[in-house]
Order: C-alpha cells, then structure tokens, then sequence
C-alpha cells in the first residue's frame, strides 16, 4: 500500500468519526479532537509522499524508512480496529440509533485504553508528532532527537503489543463458523507480517456505509 492510500485510510476514518458529533454532543470535544488528529496524520502521510518522490529529497528516504515502516504499521492495525468496531454499528441491519453509537463509541474508548494504557487521542498525537519528526529529516530540519526517542520507544512498544495481541488471537482454536473467521484473519496477518520486509501495508476494511442516524425513538 502506498503513503496515499494510507492517507486516504486516515482520512476515512476521521469522516466515519464524525459521524459520531450528532448522535454524541456530550463527547463532542472528544470526538473533533480525533477527526482533527486523523486529518492531520492523512495530511503528514501526504507530504511525506510528495517528499519520497521528489528529486531533492527523495535520496534521503533511505534515512527514515524503518521508523516509517514502524508507524505505518501500527497505525495501520488501529485504523483497522476503529473500522471493526465502527461495524458493530451495522449489526442490526438498519441505520444506527444514538445509542447503538454510543455503546460503540464507549467499546471504542475501552478497546484503545486496555490495549495501549492511554486514550486513542493520545495514539494519533503520538503518529502525527513522529511522522512530522520524519518530514523534519527529509527536509534536512534538525529534528528534536528527544521527542523522536520518545515516540519511537513509545510507538515501538505499542507495536510489540499489537504483535502479541495478533499472535494470540491465532493461537486458540476454532472450529464452524469460527474458523472460517480465523482463515480469513490469517490471511490478513499473514500479510501485516510480510510488511517487515515488503514495507507494503494492508488496507484497512471497507468504512462503515451507513451515515444516517436513527432517532432513539418517542
């Protein structure tokens, strides 16, 4: 997958969150805060892009490419979490209520708290700083090396996370229906594991097509 399509996952996460602002005013701080942080990390991704392909800075690539492949991959694997929870909202076969948004948007703040000890606002804060840190070194700006050890140690041991979360979801047996889900699942991990030497990444699922929201009722 390339840096624009990646962008363009960013993106459509954040369009899908937005969502979320009508059927939630009480988060709305929260919830704009997120979109804001995805469009800003769709945008880094972007100008990274346009950085790789270009004549003048385009050699340089070669300096940020394993941090790169390590961003990119964790944040690949959360954007496909959000997208698996935002499904839980089509569950039903019909368009969304309030309440069904907001069960989501609550096993959504759980899921990324228990997973990685702190917000998914604080994750995408965590993205964007350390994609700008790579632009600063294609650019041939000093980055501030403290805050880049900071990110990648962090973003390094989210990753080890995520990685041991995948292991274990293929470890347990399955059997019906189950293992058809599990097939699939290898699939999608047997590619993710591939990134560490392809340096490709695997697309997130197709976002959530309902965008309508149900009143709760009388």
């Amino acid at each position: 997958m390339t840096l624009a399509a990646d962008a363009e996952n960013a993106r459509d996460v954040g369009a899908a969150f937005d969502r979320f602002v009508d059927a939630l005013p009480d988060h709305f701080a929260e919830i704009t805060a997120l979109v804001a942080e995805l469009y800003a990390i769709s945008s880094a991704l972007r100008d990274l892009d346009i950085n790789i392909a270009s004549r003048e800075y385009g050699p340089r690539t070669t300096h940020i490419l394993d941090d790169l492949d390590r961003v990119r991959l964790s944040l690949s694997m959360t954007l496909k979490d959000a997208l698996e929870l935002f499904g839980r909202l089509g569950d039903r076969g019909y368009p969304p209520t309030p309440g069904a948004y907001r069960q989501v948007w609550e096993d959504i703040c759980i899921h990324f708290r228990r997973e990685g000890r702190n917000t998914l606002l604080s994750r995408l804060e965590r993205y964007r700083k350390f994609l700008l840190e790579l632009s600063c070194i294609m650019r041939r700006c000093p980055p501030d090396a403290r805050e880049m050890d900071i990110l990648r140690s962090s973003i390094t041991g989210l990753l080890a996370i995520q990685d041991r979360r995948l292991d274990l979801a293929f470890d347990a047996p399955a059997l019906g229906p189950q293992a058809v889900i599990r097939e699939n699942k290898t699939k999608t991990k047997t590619k993710i594991k591939t990134t560490r030497t392809s340096r490709t990444l695997v697309s997130p699922t197709t976002l959530l097509s309902s965008s309508r929201v149900c009143p709760a009722g009388p």
